[in-house]
Formats: structure tokens, C-alpha cells, sequence
């Protein structure tokens, strides 16, 4: 009897452990719940490159710890795994011109704070007019929008031809206004490269808070003559300030910044292009005879003293005053 309780009692014993061995080998095997992550999980988080230097670098996000004491990344999935071809929300893409010659923001017009309003007040003018005032809310006045059609119509196969280097949606149209030489609020225009689209609204907001005087700006196109270097010469003439030109450097095959809006020319009257390679200055405008010397004190002259030209190279901007054997003194441009 003895021996069969003994063996009956083993036997108990026996399967209970089984049976313990068992739940234990459940619970070990029992998947990860939602959310949870595995730690034999490496997961790689893709790093976002920045095409140009005018966009803020995107912060990296700050880890957080889970469960098991490993740092996971804010930007991962509910299940906290990302492929590598997922791209996160946050990151900017490189978007370049397409001979790479010059890096462009992709920064929408959208966002910009100076989008496009059909409601704004200078819509309700034209490039050349005269406000009877000068407005109460001149924020207004400053506005970005995309090149419409009849603004394309307009500039296509003038200062704008087909090329495979910038195309009409790497450019935008901006309205707005500025004193000119009578000191009165006029409206003027330009269209320039969507990358600097924003901060060149925002120098000529600081000009026109200035009552910094522009004679007039108006598209190159208004003074077309069939030839692009021609047009050039007759804009300047008529001391014209302007941007966006497609045409190359005169005497060469190299496309000038104008022809992808990254240069800006400013009263060229009072700021010639003068040649001083021959060693005497040479300048073809004969308008502008009376401001090769910059030291007379003449009115609306750019130094290293102007605001114009502290504004702009503050914004990164190169200033043609600084070449060497060449002065280009109404010329600014984007590198």
C-alpha cells in the first residue's frame, strides 16, 4: 500500500509540473502587444538632407524610452518599425535647377507669409502707378504669387524662353510698393526665383519702411526689342529696376543669374556697370557718365554705407560693386 501511494504521489507531482512547464513555456513564447517594441529590433531612422542653405536644418527628434529601456524615435509607426523607403513628414527634399548650378528652395508659395491674397489692395493697380498716399497698412502691398497665365503670356519668349534650366514654376511674380524719386508710394514688380522669393519681399519691405527711393520697376519685358541684350541696355537706360532675365552675360555663352532670378539690378542709372579692364572706366550708358565716381555725394549712389546694400548682403547676396576689374554697382546676386 505504502509503495502505491508513494507512486500515486509521484505521478501527481510529476504531471503538475508538466503542467507548470507548460504555462511557462506559453507565457515566454506570447507575441509583443501594439506598441510594444521587441529589443531585438534595430530600427534605423532615415536623416533628412537639406538642399539649400536658407532652409532651417529640421531638428532630430528627441528619443523616448519604452518598456524595455531602449530609445525609439518619436517619428516611428505604431509599431515603432520604419522601413527604409518610408520618409517621414518632416523631411525637406533636395530640389535642385537641372544642370545643378544653383540649389532652389522647395518652400511652397503657400507657405509663404506673403502668399498670394486676391483680396490685397495692390492688386487694384498696375506697375507705374502712383497711390494718391501712402497706405495705413503697407503690409498689404507686398504680395507673392505664381506666374499666371497672362503674366506668362506676356514675358514667354521675351525675357522668359524655353531652356532646360528653370522653368516657369521655379519662378515667382511679386506686386509691390516703394518711393520713388519724387518721394511718392508707387507700385512696382519682379519676378525672381521662388528660393528667394520671400526674403527679397522682406528687403524691399524694409526699403519702402525706409522711404528708401526706387525710380521704377517694372518687368524688363515693357522695353522688348527683339534682342535680349538690347532690352537689357534700353531697361537700364531708362534706370529700371529689375530681376529675372533670361538671356547670357553680354559677350559670352555663360547665363547670367538674371536668366534663373537670382540677381537684382537697382537704379542702374546711379549704378553702372563700368569696365575697368582696359584701365580706364568705360561705361555704355551715357546717363550714367556723372556716377562712375562714387565718392561725389550724389543721390541714390550704393556704397558699403547704403541700406540697400546693407540689406542685401545681410540676406546673402553678393554685391557686383566688389569685383574686382568690373563694377557692377546696381547688381545684386545670389550665389
Amino acid at each position: 500500500m505504502k509503495k502505491g501511494k508513494i507512486a500515486l504521489i509521484t505521478i501527481c507531482a510529476l504531471s503538475a509540473l508538466f503542467l507548470i512547464i507548460i504555462l511557462i513555456s506559453t507565457l515566454i513564447k506570447k507575441p509583443a502587444t501594439r506598441g510594444s517594441v521587441s529589443s531585438d529590433i534595430a530600427v534605423e531612422i532615415p536623416t533628412a538632407t537639406v538642399a539649400s542653405s536658407d532652409v532651417e536644418p529640421i531638428e532630430e527628434s528627441t528619443p523616448t524610452e519604452n518598456i524595455s529601456g531602449n530609445a525609439v524615435s518619436s517619428n516611428t509607426v505604431s509599431e515603432n518599425v520604419v522601413s527604409e523607403n518610408a520618409v517621414s513628414e518632416n523631411l525637406v527634399s533636395e530640389n535642385t535647377i537641372s544642370d545643378n548650378s544653383s540649389e532652389v528652395n522647395e518652400a511652397e508659395t503657400s507657405s509663404s507669409p506673403y502668399s498670394s491674397n486676391p483680396n490685397s489692395p495692390v492688386n487694384n493697380y498696375k506697375a507705374g502707378d502712383v497711390l494718391s498716399s501712402a497706405p495705413s497698412n503697407p503690409d498689404d502691398y507686398f504680395v507673392i504669387s505664381s506666374i499666371s497665365d497672362e503674366t506668362f503670356n506676356y514675358i514667354n519668349g521675351r525675357s522668359y524662353q524655353e531652356n532646360p534650366y528653370i522653368s516657369r514654376d521655379d519662378l515667382r511674380y511679386i506686386k509691390l510698393i516703394h518711393y520713388n524719386f519724387n518721394h511718392q508710394v508707387q507700385v512696382g514688380e519682379l519676378i525672381v526665383n521662388k528660393s528667394v522669393a520671400d526674403k527679397t519681399v522682406s528687403i524691399f519691405k524694409q526699403l519702402y519702411s525706409a522711404e528708401y527711393e526706387i525710380e521704377k520697376m517694372y518687368l524688363p519685358d515693357r522695353y522688348w526689342t527683339g534682342d535680349g541684350n538690347e532690352t537689357d541696355t534700353a531697361s537700364c537706360d531708362d534706370n529700371n529696376t529689375s530681376a529675372f532675365f533670361y538671356r547670357v552675360v553680354d559677350g559670352s555663352s555663360k547665363l547670367s543669374k538674371h536668366a534663373r532670378g537670382l540677381a537684382i539690378d537697382i537704379n542702374p542709372q546711379q549704378n553702372p556697370y563700368v569696365d575697368y579692364r582696359s584701365g580706364q572706366p568705360e561705361c555704355i550708358h551715357d546717363n550714367a557718365l556723372a556716377y562712375i565716381d562714387r565718392t561725389t555725394g550724389l543721390a541714390h549712389v550704393i556704397t558699403e554705407d547704403d541700406l540697400c546694400y546693407k540689406l542685401f548682403t545681410q540676406n546673402g547676396y553678393k554685391w557686383g560693386g566688389a569685383w574686382k576689374n568690373i563694377k557692377d554697382y546696381q547688381h545684386f546676386e545670389v550665389k
